[in-house]
C-alpha cells in the first residue's frame, strides 16, 4: 500500500513539473521584441578563489531535512545516523596544499635496485638484529623445556 501511495505522489510531481515546463515553452507576443535586443557578453573570471567567509550560511544546507531526501545516503544501524554515499565537495573553497600527498608511496632508491628477497630483507633487519632474535628465541625455548607440561615440538634455532 505504501508503494502505491509513493508512486501516485511521484506521478503527481512529474505531471506538475511537465505542465510547468510546457507553460514556459508557449510562445508569447513579447518574445518578438526580445529577439531584437543585443546580447551582452560579460567577461568575468570564474576561476577566482573565494574565501570561506564569502559563502553565506543560506547557500549551504548541510542538515536540511528537505535536501537530505535528494542526497543518496545510507542509514546507520541505530536508525538515526545518515551516511552520504558520495563525498560532499565544496567547490567554492580551494583545497589547501598541505592536504595533498607530495610523496607517492613506493620503494625508495635503496630498495628499488635490490633484486633478491634476501637483499630486500636485509634492508629491514640487520645481521645484529637477527642474531638478537635467535638468541632470545633460544632462551625462551630453554625456559619452556624446564616445564614439560607445556612442551610442544620445539627445536633450538642456530
Amino acid at each position: 500500500m505504501d508503494y502505491e501511495k509513493e508512486q501516485e505522489y511521484l506521478r503527481q510531481l512529474y505531471d506538475e513539473v511537465r505542465s510547468d515546463s510546457e507553460l514556459e515553452l508557449e510562445p508569447d507576443d513579447d518574445d518578438d521584441s526580445l529577439a531584437d535586443d543585443e546580447v551582452e557578453q560579460q567577461d568575468h573570471d570564474t576561476d577566482i578563489e573565494q574565501d570561506i567567509e564569502d559563502v553565506s550560511q543560506e547557500d549551504i544546507s548541510y542538515n536540511n531535512e528537505e535536501s537530505s531526501h535528494r542526497v543518496p545516503s545510507f542509514i546507520g544501524k541505530d536508525g538515526k545516523t545518515k551516511w552520504r554515499k558520495h563525498n560532499m565537495v565544496n567547490k567554492r573553497v580551494r583545497t589547501r596544499a598541505d592536504n595533498l600527498v607530495k610523496h607517492l608511496p613506493g620503494t625508495k632508491a635503496a630498495v628499488r635496485e635490490k633484486k633478491s628477497s634476501s637483499d630486500i630483507w636485509s634492508c629491514f633487519l640487520t645481521d645484529e638484529m637477527l642474531q638478537g632474535i635467535v638468541e632470545n628465541t633460544n632462551i625462551y625455548i630453554d625456559i619452556c623445556d624446564i616445564e614439560p607440561s607445556n612442551r610442544t615440538d620445539r627445536k633450538r634455532t642456530f
